[in-house]
């Protein structure tokens, strides 16, 4: 799924990023300018994605979970899509953690922006993923220490 609409200066860093969780969207800034708008997949509410001001503290291209993933069988096939580090995978099977490509890390906990599958409505673990390809593009455009807010 692209961006809803895409006005970016490729050679311009973002500025500020907005998350508004009701609307399932996000507002990415150059300058004071809307540049962009994404729809996102947000968490649950058992594990919500936090509110508040935030800033990118790390970044990652190829970040894999160290909470979440999935059971596997030996052709790769998922067998469980909901699994957690320490849990004892079923004969026949392993554990293998949760892709999330272009990784924005906001919290210490392991919130972030990530490419990851997104289904409509709020479903993930906390994180907010984006379409793969926004998520792809915007990566090298959003530096260490962007503030991001996150509102309902």
């Amino acid at each position: 799924m692209p961006a809803i609409w895409w006005n970016v200066n490729p050679s311009e860093k973002v500025t500020k990023l907005e998350i508004n969780l009701s609307e399932q969207k996000l507002y990415v800034y150059q300058g004071g300018r809307l540049a962009a708008i994404s729809p996102i997949c947000s968490g649950t509410k058992d594990h919500p994605t936090p509110l508040g001001r935030f800033t990118v503290i790390n970044k990652e291209i190829l970040h894999r979970s160290n909470k979440y993933g999935c059971f596997v069988d030996s052709k790769g096939k998922i067998i469980y899509a909901n699994a957690t580090v320490g849990m004892t995978p079923p004969a026949g099977l392993h554990y293998e953690p949760a892709d999330m490509p272009f990784f924005l890390r906001l919290t210490d906990d392991g919130v972030g922006l990530h490419g990851g599958y997104l289904p409509g409505y709020a479903a993930s673990h906390g994180c907010v993923r984006l379409p793969k390809s926004f998520a792809q593009d915007l990566y090298p455009l959003v530096p260490l220490g962007t503030p991001v807010v996150v509102r309902d």
